[in-house]
Order: C-alpha cells, then structure tokens, then sequence
C-alpha cells in the first residue's frame, strides 16, 4: 500500500520506496463529476496523485471505456495528449481506444506533439503549472501549461476541444497573459497542433513580472513555446 509520503509498505511490514505512481484517467468516471478529458487529467493529477512526490503517468484514458462517438474519440485523443503534456505528468501514454488510433490512422496526433517536444528538454527547470490568463471575445478559450521563472509551454484552446472537433469558429483578438517570469524580452513560437509545424512567431517584452501576448486566430487550438533571449533550452545537467 503507497503511503502518502512515497513510500510502499509491504505485508511483511518492510518498506520500500515507490518509483512512480500510475492511474488510469476515464472523463466519464461519476465521481469525477462527469468533466472533460483536460479537467479530469488535471483533477486526478493534483487531487489524488501529486501527494506521494514521485513521477506520474497515465496508464489509461478516454471518455466512456464503452462506448464513444468517433468524433469524441477524436476530441480525446487530441486534447489528452496535449493536456497530459502540458501538466506535470512524467510521459504521455495510453489513449484506451487505441483500435481507434490504428484503423483510423490518427497516429499523426502523436507525430504533432512529438515535433512539438523536439528541442524542449524539460529536465532540471524546475517547471510548474502556470497561472494563465486568456481573454477572447465571448470568453470561449482556456489555457493550461507549465513554466519556470524563464520559460513556458503553453497549450490555448476553445472550450468545446475536449468534446468536439467539429464545427468551431475561429476565434481573433484573443490574448495571453503571464506572470512570475523574470525580466525582460521573450521569443515566442505558436505552432499548429495538428500539423506538428511552427505557424508563426513573435517577441514580447516582460515587466514587473508580468507580460501580455497577443494570440494570432485561433482554430480549435494552438501551442506556444516561449523562452527569455538568450536562455539555453537544454538543461545544464542534461547534456
């Protein structure tokens, strides 16, 4: 039995300590409330897992471990794998339709996430969930992301990604606000999460801890990384 401290206690009374803790993550869970993918990742995360101080993974996930449209299928996958990554997790794992990922070749989500990642070892920074403010018109985008005092990986989307691809409007005019970064000018990339490219980027200026970026239009979805000029991407430790 794992004891609060990350510990495992075994029948015959000795202890060992625990490596990493795993859970499976179903949205449809009832004592989840019935919330979307994103909410339930981030509910197991902080609510039952964060406690024992050791690495976390998701074994399984999904909506309904039954039955699902494909369509919802497709919301699931895509907005778990970037939510997973974008919360304090130790690897992205097992999507529980994965007869849905084959046969309907939906591997190119994975291959977007993957490009995403390349260059962005987060090892030794010290990265915690961020405190995001996002502003749009209508009030339909959230974010979720990790950061430190010099970086950030930030993933922006409409709020009916975790349920439903289909028939969203863009949204212009939105932003995104940071705080309890370290002074000065950041590069930021905002990148298409479904082609797995670098769409565009920019440059943004923080002061007194806090900075404001504007968000290009946003069509379901996008990623942004942003990093202090001049700051190494690669951890000192981890050559």
């Amino acid at each position: 039995m794992a004891r609060q401290d990350g510990d495992v206690r075994e029948v015959d009374g000795s202890v060992r300590p625990l490596d990493l803790v795993q859970s499976n993550a179903y949205s449809k869970y009832p004592e989840l409330g019935q919330v979307d993918v994103v909410a339930t990742l981030s509910k197991i995360y902080h609510d039952k897992l964060k406690q024992f101080g050791r690495p976390v993974i998701i074994a399984e996930y999904g909506g309904h471990w039954m039955k699902n449209s494909r369509s919802a299928l497709d919301a699931e996958l895509h907005s778990g794998l970037w939510a997973t990554a974008m919360m304090p997790y130790a690897g992205n794992t097992g999507f529980w339709w994965w007869l849905h990922v084959h046969f309907a070749d939906r591997y190119s989500h994975y291959r977007a996430l993957a490009n995403y990642m390349k260059g962005e070892d987060r090892r030794g920074k010290a990265l915690v969930q961020g405190n995001f403010l996002v502003t749009s018109p209508g009030d339909v985008l959230k974010a979720v992301g990790l950061q430190n005092a010099s970086s950030a990986n930030v993933w922006v989307y409409h709020q009916q990604v975790p349920t439903s691809l289909r028939w969203i409007l863009p949204v212009r005019g939105a932003t995104l606000g940071f705080a309890g970064l370290k002074e000065g000018a950041y590069r930021i990339e905002f990148w298409d999460t479904y082609k797995g490219v670098k769409a565009s980027e920019t440059t943004a200026r923080c002061v007194g801890g806090q900075m404001v970026v504007k968000l290009p239009e946003v069509s379901r979805d996008i990623a942004l990384k942003v990093h202090l000029e001049g700051a190494a991407r690669t951890s000192p430790n981890h050559k």
